[in-house]
């Protein structure tokens, strides 16, 4: 093995190493708005059309319901009518969501998000030194 393909096989398990870091999981049960509001992490909701978004947090405000989305995010994109005009800050706006637009929330399973990150960088560092070791031992350095 040459050391093109020693860097080539190092850059897909960097790859690999960013994609777990920004898995995100989140929980099975549903959760009800009032545990949405006071979760402090993302929220997934599932809409009556079928469609998914993901939110910063849910939060009330005045009775209403709003998402917190990054300016950029699918949610904002898609729902740009129900944007609260005055909620532009730098990297966030608020969304207005309606109780009968909101079929299902779920929460951000932290713990199992973390651990799969975790998990992720202990595999990618096993690889790692599992190629240094057959390196090593071929006699490539």
């Amino acid at each position: 093995m040459n050391i093109i393909q020693s860097v080539k096989q190092f850059a897909v398990i960097l790859t690999i190493l960013v994609l777990f870091q920004n898995c995100s999981i989140y929980r099975a049960k549903e959760a009800t708005i009032d545990e949405a509001t006071t979760f402090p992490g993302k929220v997934k909701i599932k809409t009556t059309s079928e469609e998914t978004f993901k939110f910063e947090r849910l939060i009330k405000e005045d009775g209403n319901i709003v998402g917190v989305a990054k300016k950029n995010s699918k949610a904002v994109k898609k729902l740009v009518n129900k944007v609260v005009p005055e909620s532009a800050d730098n990297k966030f706006v608020k969304i207005n969501l309606d109780n009968n637009f909101i079929d299902a929330i779920h929460l951000k399973n932290k713990t199992l998000s973390t651990g799969l990150g975790v998990l992720g960088v202990l595999y990618v560092i096993a690889l790692v030194g599992a190629g240094l070791a057959i390196l090593l031992v071929v006699g490539a350095f």
